[in-house]
């Protein structure tokens, strides 16, 4: 994931980017923690990335993914907004 991020150019967690996903808003990643355990939202935000054309990245667990997005908590799910 770019260091140039922006926090607000990020949505952050299975929900707000399931919520994202349903709006089709305008999303040019989705990284995702190996380690995310709820396996039914993953598997709805990789088959609706698929079918909108969007790029899925892997992490290697959610505390590095939300260390890497500056975020206090680990993260599941984290979406990049175009």
């Amino acid at each position: 994931m770019p260091d140039e991020t922006d926090r607000r150019q990020l949505i952050v967690g299975s929900k707000q980017v399931i919520r994202s996903l349903k709006k089709k808003q305008p999303l040019s990643r989705v990284v995702i923690a190996r380690d995310a355990n709820n396996t039914e939202d993953i598997d709805y935000i990789l088959t609706e990335c698929k079918q909108q054309n969007i790029d899925v990245a892997w992490y290697d667990s959610m505390k590095e993914l939300g260390q890497t997005c500056h975020i206090d908590v680990s993260a599941a799910v984290v979406a990049l907004m175009i």
